[in-house]
């Protein structure tokens, strides 16, 4: 058996940004994931940060990095929200976290 011969663990990484949209007919939950496939955007349908966590928990993820969000160094987060949603005026309370999973051998990644 050869080095190449012995499995190694792989992982797979994704960020995510929970926050608080605010529209002008209310308050909404969103959620940004970006892996190495992309990116997707989800508007009102988290109901909380916690539950969004709770979630990623059960499919097996970790948080490795947890950090506030400043939209001043990171418009690209208000815009596209502001893109996908023209009723959001305005972002709040957002959290920066860094997820990683191992993927088992022979696993197809999904993400």
């Amino acid at each position: 058996m050869t080095h190449n011969d012995v499995p190694h663990d792989r992982f797979e990484y994704q960020e995510m940004i929970v926050g608080i949209a605010h529209r002008r007919t209310g308050p909404t939950n969103f959620r940004r994931f970006t892996t190495r496939h992309g990116h997707s955007l989800q508007i009102g349908e988290v109901r909380s940060p916690m539950a969004a966590l709770n979630e990623m928990g059960d499919e097996g993820w970790q948080v490795v990095r947890e950090q506030p969000v400043v939209h001043e160094q990171h418009p690209w987060v208000v815009a596209e929200l502001q893109e996908a949603d023209a009723d959001v005026v305005s972002v709040s309370s957002s959290r920066e976290y860094l997820l990683v999973r191992r993927v088992r051998a022979g696993e197809a990644q999904a993400s």
